[in-house]
């Protein structure tokens, strides 16, 4: 890029080209903040929710639950295995266990 400013003869088209040069920096730059912004953000909503669900077990234990509800999905994960159901089917019923397995024992849907 600085052979190509170099190399043109009027003082404002190498000041065209330096611009364009930088606002396309510019760009990458806001660009990379952007998405550094977005992972950290990614970061902290796992952290929380992480830190929430821990909190969520502990409580659970403290009342009783969460030893009935760990074993009733365990078994629930050992019949889905044991199903000899196609690989999608039991991707998805994982799937399904896994979000039953964040739901408190209290909520509607579990």
């Amino acid at each position: 890029d600085a052979q190509e400013i170099l190399e043109l003869d009027q003082v404002t088209d190498k000041l065209r080209r330096l611009t364009n040069i930088l606002n396309r920096e510019l760009e990458v730059l806001e660009l990379g903040k952007k998405i550094q912004s977005e992972a950290q953000s990614e970061m902290e909503k796992m952290q929380r929710e992480y830190f929430l669900r821990e909190q969520l077990k502990a409580i659970q234990r403290e009342l009783g639950e969460g030893d009935e509800q760990q074993m009733e999905i365990e078994e629930l994960r050992t019949k889905i295995s044991e199903a000899g159901m196609p690989e999608e089917a039991e991707k998805e019923a994982l799937r399904e266990l896994s979000r039953l397995e964040k739901l408190p024992p209290a909520a509607a849907e579990y």
